[in-house]
Order: C-alpha cells, then structure tokens, then sequence
C-alpha cells in the first residue's frame, strides 16, 4: 500500500483531531468481528481506557494481538484514515463479504457546496475550489 502508516502514525493522526478511523473487513466472509480473544482484550481496554472511542479500542486490539488473532473466523479487520468531516462520505464498496473503502467525491462536493449556499446564499469561485481540493485520500494503517 503506498499511502499507509502504523499503529504508532496512526495513533498520532488520531490524537491530532484531524482524522478519523474507518474499520472495514479485508476477506470474503463476515465481519470485521472480532475473535473471543479479541473481545476479552477489548473488554480489558474498555475497563482500563473508558473515555476512549470504541474504534481506537479496536485497532488497539488488533495491534496488540496481530490481526489473524483478533480477527474472528471468516473475517479480517483493516483501518483507513480520512480526514475529519469526511466520514460521512466514505462508501465501503462489498463484494462477497470483501470490503474496499472509497471516497464519494460527487456526493461530498455536493453537500458541501450546497452547506456553502445555504449559509451565504452564494459560492464563490475560491470556496468551490477550495472544496474541490480538499484532502479526500485514505492513509491506510499497515499492522
């Protein structure tokens, strides 16, 4: 993957409040879930870290266990990051199970420019562009 980073990067852009997490399974089957070791370390990370989002738990977990052991049967957790605000844009295109994360450029220009409108009555020029050029890429975290 050329636009990736680990856990360590990851956690840093996370703790940046500049992106956020996207869980998607990466195998044909169910998921992603996680195994029974998996939710007994979640738990665990979930008494210790309460104040932390659910989805950082989880890619602790994986980080920690590897994802074969995290991952239940038939199912393969992987992470992209996004950057924030951009969630709501993000299709997880399936095939069988499989999952692959894309960015919908049509639908985040629309409903960005139509915000512009609805606050201002009017788009220029500079904020169509500047809602063009957004970083819409996926930085995908290699564990």
């Amino acid at each position: 993957m050329s636009n990736g980073v680990d856990y360590n990067g990851a956690v840093e852009m996370l703790n940046s409040g500049a992106y956020e997490l996207i869980i998607y399974n990466a195998c044909y089957g169910v998921g992603p879930s996680l195994s029974g070791e998996g939710k007994q370390l979640l738990k665990i990370f979930q008494t210790n870290e309460p104040d932390t989002s659910l989805d950082l738990l989880k890619l602790k977990v994986v980080n920690e266990l590897g994802v074969e052991t995290a991952s239940s049967k038939n199912s393969r957790f992987a992470f992209a990051l996004i950057g924030k605000g951009l969630g709501n844009y993000v299709d997880l295109n399936e095939y069988d199970g499989l999952e692959s994360p894309d960015i919908n450029l049509s639908r985040m220009v629309m409903v960005e420019v139509e915000k512009v409108i609805q606050a201002k009555g009017v788009l220029t020029k500079e904020e169509y562009a500047a809602i063009k050029s957004r970083d819409f890429r996926l930085t995908y975290v290699e564990l």
